[in-house]
């Protein structure tokens, strides 16, 4: 019991060492690579000590405690990049639908998009759009994949995929018009 405290005691001074000394210098790190974001570069030196720290307590030697930190950093800092940019893709797929909402007429307060569900449009999307334009579709605004993503799945340019996107969007957003223009004659 009382080696297992030395040992305790020895990684927690390991890992105090190690967070005076580099903690400001990996934060500054995580700062320049998260675009000065400090909640992100917070959270990215927070993860760096967590793991540090779990690695000395599970019994790894870690030689060169400074070279290891930074490893750590950079790792988190990718993963950090890749929920960011799924965010924004979901963003981006979501503003590009909302594009679609459109007024039948500029005294009008309600569009068509208001009074139908969710599943109710991508119905009337799917009975509006060929088999191949709907699968486009799909994968662009509901799956979330990006176009070179769908250009290699479907065996098309990237040029070829955003014009056949482009003409999806248009033919959508004209067929809202004319049911917009049924409703409100």
């Amino acid at each position: 019991m009382i080696v297992m405290l030395l040992n305790i005691r020895g990684i927690d001074s390991d890992f105090e060492e190690a967070y005076k000394a580099y903690s400001k210098s990996i934060f500054n790190f995580c700062m320049s690579r998260l675009s000065y974001n400090e909640d992100y570069s917070a959270d990215c030196t927070q993860q760096t000590f967590l793991v540090y720290y779990e690695k000395l307590k599970s019994g790894m030697n870690i030689e060169n405690s400074r070279a290891y930190l930074y490893r750590i950093a950079e790792n988190y800092i990718l993963k950090k990049y890749s929920e960011i940019q799924k965010e924004q893709q979901h963003i981006e797929s979501s503003a590009e639908l909302e594009t679609m909402n459109i007024k039948a007429s500029d005294n009008s307060e309600e569009s068509i998009l208001d009074k139908i569900s969710y599943d109710e449009l991508i119905a009337l999307f799917k009975r509006t759009l060929k088999e191949d334009e709907f699968k486009l579709f799909t994968l662009k605004y509901i799956e979330g994949y990006k176009i070179i993503e769908i250009a290699q799945k479907e065996g098309i340019t990237e040029q070829n995929c955003s014009v056949k996107l482009y003409r999806i969007r248009k033919k959508l957003n004209e067929m809202l018009i004319e049911i917009q223009r049924k409703e409100g004659a």
